[in-house]
């Protein structure tokens, strides 16, 4: 499927990002009409709401929500990993060695350093995990103190491996989840590969493997398309 915007800073202009009330909200309303539409059982309808939304962010043919989900998911992974390397490789050493005069070279500061995009996903993530932690604690809760009968278990099962559509469903699902997986993948090295252009003082030689690198790797993830209209 189509990929999203592979920039670095690309995706959501303006303020950029991912609202999370808002997708909360939405994917609230999502279950609601299509649990209203499908039928009048309402746990009946909210299990296909749920299933509705799901093939939508793991089609394997992609989808506008996927490419959110993608751009996001990447944001807030290179920004993640990047705060890590940063904590390992300089906040660390900085303070052991400060005491000596010394401190991290400045171009492995420039490219690991934190930007306001980073700050953005990571208020994002938090604001996500806020928001439904709630919700998935009281659906675990409510699970745990009614766990379905053994018999239920195995019926299921059984109704599963018998119907064809729901086989192909979960087939599907694998394969969405493989190829969102990849994507995200991408672009985080792609991510990478920009921000390794465009680092001033990084050392020829480190700025060429960090390019050459990530450009292979993300390739044999998710070859790259030919661009559109002939931009990025």
């Amino acid at each position: 499927g189509g990929s999203a915007s592979g920039g670095g800073g690309g995706g959501g202009g303006g303020g950029g990002g991912l609202s999370p009330s808002k997708l909360v909200e939405m994917s609230e309303q999502f279950r609601e009409a299509t649990a209203a539409t499908a039928t009048v059982d309402r746990g009946a309808g909210q299990a296909e709401a749920t299933r509705e939304l799901a093939g939508l962010l793991i089609d394997p043919e992609g989808s506008t929500l996927q490419d959110i989900l993608v751009e996001e998911s990447a944001r807030l992974g290179d920004a993640a990993v990047r705060q890590a390397l940063r904590t390992a490789l300089v906040d660390t050493p900085a303070s052991l060695v400060a005491p000596l005069g010394l401190k991290p070279p400045p171009a492995l500061e420039a490219l690991l350093a934190a930007t306001d995009e980073d700050e953005r996903a990571l208020a994002t993530a938090s604001e996500i995990a806020e928001l439904i932690g709630p919700r998935v604690r009281q659906e675990l809760g409510a699970a745990a103190s009614e766990p379905p009968p053994p018999t239920a278990v195995a019926e299921a099962v059984g109704s599963l491996l018998a119907d064809g559509g729901a086989r192909g469903d979960v087939w599907r699902g694998v394969q969405g989840v493989t190829t969102l997986s990849r994507r995200v993948g991408a672009l985080m090295l792609r991510r990478g590969v920009q921000r390794a252009e465009g680092t001033p003082g990084l050392p020829a030689a480190a700025r060429e493997a960090i390019i050459n690198g990530n450009k292979a790797v993300a390739d044999a993830i998710e070859p790259a398309g030919p661009p559109a209209d002939g931009g990025v």
